[in-house]
């Protein structure tokens, strides 16, 4: 493995270290406004046609913010090891 492929994986781990906290980010703001939405829910009652309009944006939203984040983890792990095993000398490496 070059210097310049070596440069380019650890630029991918800082690219994806940065992604997975944007992204925890969003998770932990998006359960707070499902928080905020369900107080609004039980204020109203229980019923109110736009916040459960909102509460199923929000759960999709949700949904896919989680599978990027795993899809994230795993190209992040995937890269990290390809990275040690440059290092070590393992397969792939100098």
């Amino acid at each position: 493995m070059t210097l310049p492929e070596v440069e380019r994986l650890r630029a991918e781990i800082t690219r994806l270290e940065q992604r997975e906290r944007e992204l925890a980010r969003a998770l932990a703001e998006f359960e707070h406004q499902g928080r905020r939405y369900r107080d609004g829910l039980e204020r109203a009652g229980g019923q109110s046609a736009e916040l459960e309009s909102r509460m199923a944006m929000l759960k999709d939203n949700l949904e896919l913010t989680r599978t990027d984040r795993a899809d994230a983890a795993r190209r992040l792990q995937a890269v990290r090891a390809e990275l040690a095993a440059h290092e070590s000398g393992g397969p792939g490496g100098c």
